[in-house]
């Protein structure tokens, strides 16, 4: 979670606010504000696009407001990258369409969906559209990265739930970024994530997805590359495994 020292320089900047008056441009501006992207768009003339953001301790926000056109997260893109985000976004105005794990969510205003860099995704976007998108590195979430992926491009309504809270929070703190600063802009950016957390631990709840199963599926991965890293001492036992993976030998 973020500290005061992670953020002392950050947190003083104001928001940044990128125009793009071309298509060219805004290819080159997306890519430079998340993580690279292939940008295409079938009407390239008269393109405009917007883009106002500000990142605090690794975590960005940002508004966008743009023309028509489409985005795709890459394997080659993918294999270049060092680190890995969640991207929380939320559809403002217009219709955003999401595609990741071989699911397809529509998005209308006040609709949210959650995807992750870490595997290939594909956004398009009909018509003009504003949208707000809240990217975090992946470690940032309490919640396994598989359990999460049982998520990705799937609609979170924005009329039902804690998504009728949790929405204007965010779109607020979006249009007010200029005020997270010092060591209260810490703490909101804190309570954000956490939110989010809990956003998300309510939609698995209400899929009935099993986040205990998801963690006993990570630390099982987790100790079986332990165990291959290490056949070859000749003091590997069940003690010795359970002590690296900081779990009990029954547990084991």
């Amino acid at each position: 979670m973020l500290t005061s020292h992670d953020i002392q320089a950050e947190s003083s900047l104001q928001s940044r606010t990128l125009v793009a008056e071309d298509f060219q441009a805004w290819r080159k501006i997306i890519s430079e504000s998340f993580v690279p992207l292939v940008v295409q768009s079938y009407d390239q003339n008269e393109f405009k696009a917007r883009i106002r953001s500000k990142a605090v301790g690794g975590i960005s926000i940002s508004l966008i407001e743009a023309k028509s056109h489409t985005v795709e997260r890459t394997p080659s893109l993918i294999s270049s990258a060092d680190r890995h985000y969640f991207k929380l976004s939320i559809q403002l105005s217009g219709t955003g369409i999401f595609v990741q794990d071989n699911r397809e969510a529509t998005l209308l205003p006040g609709d949210m969906a959650i995807y992750g860099t870490d595997r290939p995704y594909t956004l398009a976007f009909a018509g003009d559209f504003k949208c707000l998108v809240f990217m975090l590195p992946q470690s940032y979430l309490d919640l396994p990265k598989d359990v999460i992926g049982r998520l990705t491009a799937t609609k979170i309504s924005g009329e039902s739930g804690l998504a009728k809270i949790i929405g204007p929070f965010l779109t607020q703190l979006a249009v007010k970024m200029d005020e997270i600063t010092g060591h209260s802009g810490v703490r909101v950016m804190n309570n954000a994530v956490d939110i989010v957390t809990t956003l998300l631990h309510s939609e698995l709840d209400h899929a009935h997805i099993d986040i205990t199963q998801g963690r006993r599926a990570t630390m099982l991965q987790e100790i079986r590359a332990y165990i291959d890293d290490h056949l070859g001492d000749c003091t590997l036992d069940p003690n010795g495994i359970a002590a690296a993976n900081y779990i009990s030998t029954r547990h084991l």
